[in-house]
């Protein structure tokens, strides 16, 4: 009897406090190992051994049992691409591999690649990133150059893949999406119960009355022009309060002191999932207001939840969201403020509710595994080369593209 194909799946973003690397790659290694698992044999490698265990204890799935499993043993990237993840593919005799932004340094040549690359906020902001950073994101263009398959989690990526290397093969890129799950994000009755220990643990006091944004705290996610927009919606409505969630990255130091120097704002730091869930379903309106994102899980999280939304044109969260009456200018103060003043009316956040409550249900995780299964036994059956992932194009001339 033949073995079936296998398939390595990096998991090192486990560990990294539920950011979207770590979101996407969580749900995707589930409903890959649940609904191709018959078909393939999928071998996941962990960061550490607790990522294997909190893994195992969350989807109910086992090492062994379900899944082959590898410990890497750093987080350290420079070592996991250069040793670690090489060394591991070298005795592995994986069919196909599939990593997030970079792949390692060495792949057999008889195993195929398939990467992630969830946006490209690196060329469209590199001033937001360190010079350490965009050594890595050099490596991100070699690896798309060597990849068998690109996967994105949004058209508008896929679009902006094709507009960033434009010698890549349209073929190669394939938008497999990025999903929401729907046991976790729902909307909870029980969420001031929820955020009353939060408070306790936390030593704050969350206003009665909020808008709620979350996401880490970089420069693209554009909170100086909300907390700007907020200060002039506050000024007619004096009870309502702003509660940002989301981990301090360093990148915008300043930002950290604006959001403590207004009493009416509440800056959570980093919060677990059922925590969020209930700031979502507690929130007054959840307002995304990111220059750039390749997706937008938030959008998606807290429309799941109930929440009314309103967010960004211009990226992905309009893709997410494609609702005229959410959407706003993210450049511009006023906008931003005046789509708030509106959508916080009983009635607006009502209507926002209604055309928002069926968006959720288009972006399952079951479908994104569906689709990357899909590209798994594509690129595993050989049907294309990697030798025409570009057409008549070096990777050095790749990695100069604008």
């Amino acid at each position: 009897m033949t073995a079936p194909p296998r398939v390595l799946l990096d998991l090192h973003a486990l560990g990294e406090d539920r950011s979207g690397n770590e979101t996407y790659a969580a749900n995707l290694a589930r409903e890959v190992v649940e609904r191709g698992g018959d078909a393939l044999r999928f071998h996941l490698a962990f960061g550490r051994r607790d990522d294997l265990e909190r893994f195992e204890e969350e989807t109910r799935l086992a090492a062994g049992r379900d899944f082959d499993a590898a410990i890497l043993g750093t987080r350290r990237s420079s070592r996991r691409w250069l040793w670690d993840l090489p060394r591991l593919l070298a005795r592995g005799g994986f069919d196909v591999a599939h990593f997030q932004y970079v792949l390692p340094a060495r792949i057999p040549a008889g195993t195929r690649r398939v990467v992630t690359v969830h946006d490209v906020s690196y060329r469209v902001f590199p001033e937001h990133f360190t010079a350490r950073q965009r050594v890595i994101h050099r490596a991100i263009d070699g690896s798309v150059a060597r990849a068998d398959r690109v996967l994105t989690i949004s058209e508008f990526t896929r679009g902006e893949l094709r507009r960033t290397y434009p010698r890549l093969a349209p073929g190669r890129v394939v938008n497999a999406g990025a999903g929401v799950d729907r046991r976790v994000f729902r909307r909870d009755p029980r969420a001031r119960a929820t955020l009353e220990e939060l408070e306790r643990r936390r030593d704050f006091r969350l206003p009665d009355r909020f808008v709620l944004a979350a996401g880490n705290l970089q420069p693209r996610k554009n909170l100086p022009r909300l907390l700007e927009a907020f200060a002039r919606v506050r000024g007619s409505d004096p009870s309502l309060g702003l509660v940002v969630a989301g981990r301090e990255t360093g990148r915008d130091p300043g930002l950290r002191r604006a959001l403590a120097a207004d009493a009416a704002v509440t800056w959570t730091d980093w919060v677990s999932r059922p925590e969020l869930v209930a700031l979502y379903s507690a929130c007054r309106l959840f307002v995304y207001p990111s220059l750039y994102e390749g997706f937008g899980l938030p959008v998606l999280e807290a429309m799941a939840c109930g929440a009314p939304v309103i967010t960004s044109r211009g990226s992905a969260p309009e893709e997410v969201c494609p609702v005229p009456d959410a959407l706003f200018d993210p450049r511009s103060v006023q906008d931003i403020a005046a789509r708030m003043e509106r959508s916080l009316t009983d009635d607006a956040a009502a209507r926002l509710r209604a055309e928002q409550a069926g968006l959720p249900a288009r972006h399952s995780w079951a479908a994104v595994a569906d689709r990357t299964l899909d590209v798994y036994r594509s690129v595993e059956d050989g049907r294309q080369s990697s030798s025409d992932a570009f057409t008549s194009a070096s990777s050095s001339s790749i990695s100069s593209a604008k």
